[in-house]
């Protein structure tokens, strides 16, 4: 009988140390209080021992009241929505993290809206939230405001920390006071919006930011300086930068998607990532689309500016505007389906600027320069980019998306120790390069101006690849024109510069000019005894020059 008590009791114990924390937190329903009271908080009547108790306790729409100051080593949380914490004059002070937190999860009321409150019914005294990081930590799964009522005052023991950090879907109505809260550190992100309420609201993460703004814009508000990657999901948006800088420092991508029907724009500012594993921007979905307008983004690592993914389709990347450098890696790698469109943009990489393995690439304008600093490298794995050292690529692998197509009008391309402009096959197998028999069908070019001289096949019917005699080649429809300057001095020298190229252009024997395209000219006319003349002539056309004589 005794053995069959005693295994009993061990069983209850067993049982008993399984119970939740909660499930043995009972809280007090006969406390007295006054002096007589030692619990730290209560919900209603039912008093708790700690201040944990109680935001476990509590449910949708409780309000946990402080009976006494609370000093604390750990982080206390309400895991709910529609939670009041009434200081009630008192004040929580922690040593760890947040003096409090709101996590929103569970159920939703059938009516009315969400909220976490922070309020202060004794406003006289009081009142102080101190935590070791941060003041209030707020996340949530669906729309929920902090409301921070009047007599509660946010600190936190780290300097320069903001006071209020916002996560999910969690979100600050936007005012002075609020903005205040968030705008102590570079180190936590924060995005102002439009919201289709017509309510101003600060989030903390960018894909909740643009579900909510009426106009798909979710706008930076200061510097930032973190891990903090922008997600796009399957949202379609506009990241205002608002002139600011985003400085990434983990080892994923700034700008991350992994799911179709996501796209991005992202315009007005800077983007930096420091950690040498990182990328600049995966769009790795199909139907996804980025688009940078006056943005400059610099990727530290030998990684990839900005990449797809080969098996995925129906793509699209822009630059217009934007500077987009990775002085280790490669610019833009394309391996799925869909389109590059490259606008007055600069790209500056190590081993390749734009390289297509499927999709149609299109550059223009004259602002536009893409220059490559790396030597070709061997190709070692099956798939990937390939280091062909070449400012653009256009590599037929018989990828799933199909073989690309490029159309170049303008721009400048360099590359330090390979062809500016290359097209080819690569096979897999043995990680050669072959040539591209039937590449005219498939690249044109009808501008701009190359480190080396572009294949003949690339060029648009009626154009020609002119040497600019200063180690470039300018692709146009090239046309001679002549300029004939008229002196009565047997003895003048005339001398003709090329504005274009400062190259120096050479008469022929009648004395006129021969130039290849109808440009503007400057030019120098001398003899002896006479005072030198220079100006500007535009061919074709005569310029008679009169010199007089120098001051005796």
């Amino acid at each position: 009988m005794k053995k069959r008590l005693l295994a009993g009791l061990m069983c209850l114990c067993l049982l008993v140390g399984l119970l939740p924390a909660t499930a043995l937190a009972a809280g007090v329903t006969d406390c007295p209080g006054g002096d007589g009271c030692n619990h730290e908080a209560a919900i209603g009547n039912t008093h708790y021992d700690t201040l944990k108790e109680a935001m476990n306790a509590a449910t949708l729409d409780s309000t946990v009241q402080l009976l006494r100051d609370v000093e604390k080593q750990y982080v206390v949380t309400a895991k709910c929505y529609n939670v009041t914490v009434d200081l009630n004059g008192f004040n929580i002070t922690t040593t760890e993290g947040a003096a409090l937190k709101f996590d929103g999860q569970g159920d939703l009321p059938e009516e009315g809206v969400l909220y976490f409150k922070v309020i202060n019914t004794q406003p006289e005294k009081g009142g102080v939230l101190l935590g070791k990081t941060t003041a209030v930590n707020i996340t949530a799964k669906t729309d929920c405001p902090l409301l921070i009522g009047d007599g509660v005052t946010l600190e936190s023991s780290k300097e320069g920390s903001n006071l209020v950090e916002v996560k999910g879907a969690a979100y600050l109505p936007y005012n002075m006071t609020n903005e205040f809260y968030i705008n102590k550190s570079e180190s936590a992100v924060s995005y102002l919006v439009n919201a289709k309420d017509g309510e101003q609201r600060i989030y903390g993460v960018y894909s909740n930011a643009v579900k909510a703004a009426e106009d798909n814009t979710a706008t930076l508000i200061y510097d930032y300086q973190g891990g903090a990657r922008v997600d796009v999901e399957d949202t379609q948006g506009i990241l205002d930068l608002g002139g600011h800088t985003y400085t990434y420092s983990s080892n994923n991508a700034i700008v991350y998607s992994t799911k179709d029907n996501g796209s991005i724009t992202i315009k007005n500012g800077t983007m930096i990532t420091t950690n040498n594993k990182s990328d600049g921007i995966d769009m790795l979905g199909s139907n996804t689309s980025v688009r940078l307008e006056k943005v400059d983004m610099t990727v530290s690592g030998g990684t990839y500016g900005i990449v797809t993914n080969g098996n995925k389709s129906n793509n699209a990347i822009t630059l217009k505007n934007s500077t987009l450098n990775v002085p280790d890696g490669y610019g833009i790698y394309f391996p799925s389906s869909g389109s590059v469109a490259i606008e007055d943009s600069v790209i500056n990489a190590k081993y390749s600027g734009v390289q297509m393995c499927s999709g149609n690439l299109t550059v223009k304008g004259d602002k536009t320069a893409i220059t490559t600093t790396g030597e070709p490298q061997p190709k070692t794995e099956d798939d990937g980019a390939i280091a062909d050292g070449a400012a653009i690529s256009v590599i037929n692998r018989s990828y799933p998306g199909g073989s690309p197509t490029m159309s170049i009008t303008g721009g400048t391309f360099s590359s330090e120790n390979a062809d500016a402009v290359k097209a080819y096959t690569f096979s897999n197998t043995d990680k050669t390069e072959g040539e591209w028999e039937d590449a005219k069908e498939s690249v044109s070019i009808s501008g701009g101006t190359f480190s080396t001289e572009p294949d003949a096949s690339y060029l648009k019917d009626g154009y020609s690849a002119k040497d600019m005699g200063n180690g470039t080649y300018k692709v146009g429809q090239f046309t001679d024109y002549t300029i004939t300057f008229k002196t009565t001095l047997a003895n003048a020298v005339v001398s003709v510069i090329n504005k274009t190229t400062n190259a120096t252009v050479t008469p022929n024997a009648d004395g006129s000019y021969t130039l290849n395209t109808a440009y503007t000219y400057e030019y120098t006319v001398s003899a002896s005894g006479y005072v030198s003349k220079s100006g500007t002539a535009t061919a074709p056309g005569e310029s008679t020059v009169t010199l007089e004589r120098e001051a005796s």
